[in-house]
């Protein structure tokens, strides 16, 4: 059964190159896009989800010590917004990376957007 922990996780892992070193997003490079499906989780076994055709989109940021860690972050954010818009759970997510920028402070601020649709 997928968690929305598992699939955190899974976005993590392909956002920062399956755990290589993070070079965040550069003026000028293009953003990185991943797809992912997230079902219902009010049982233990995994609601067919039938996706809805209306589009959604959400943009987060977040802080971290580094851009792997402020994108995780926002995901997270995002992750309990879209359940938030889609009690039923949501599906056919598109993610794509804002800029991540080094701050003053010396921690890193991440965007990451989600365009999406709500499970019916």
């Amino acid at each position: 059964m997928w968690t929305v922990g598992a699939l955190l996780g899974l976005l993590a892992l392909s956002g920062c190159n399956a755990g290589g070193e993070d070079q965040g997003l550069l003026e000028g490079s293009a953003p990185e896009v991943s797809t992912l499906s997230q079902p219902p989780e009010k049982t233990e076994e995994v609601l067919a989800c039938t996706c809805g055709t209306t589009r959604t989109t959400l943009t987060a940021s977040s802080y971290g010590f580094r851009c792997t860690q402020a994108e995780q972050n926002a995901r997270e954010s995002l992750a309990r917004r879209a359940l938030a818009t889609c009690p039923s759970g949501y599906c056919n997510v598109v993610e794509t990376l804002g800029p991540c920028e080094r701050q003053p402070d010396n921690r890193y601020r991440g965007a990451v957007h989600w365009t999406f649709s709500c499970c019916l």
